[in-house]
């Protein structure tokens, strides 16, 4: 169960999908000011590793 604090919500800008997986492009402003690579960050109820920057 997600317990963690909403802080923003963010827009999809972009989706890839490829054979095995789907990279999410996420525009936010608030949650990117102390986000660091493999940080996760909960979207829709999901937690999604952070992978690029």
């Amino acid at each position: 169960m997600f317990t963690g604090i909403v802080e923003e919500m963010g827009t999809v800008i972009e989706v890839q999908k490829a054979a095995k997986s789907i990279k999410m492009r996420i525009q936010g402003k608030v949650v990117l000011e102390d986000i660091k690579l493999g940080d996760s960050i909960c979207t829709n109820g999901v937690c999604l590793t952070v992978t690029k920057l």
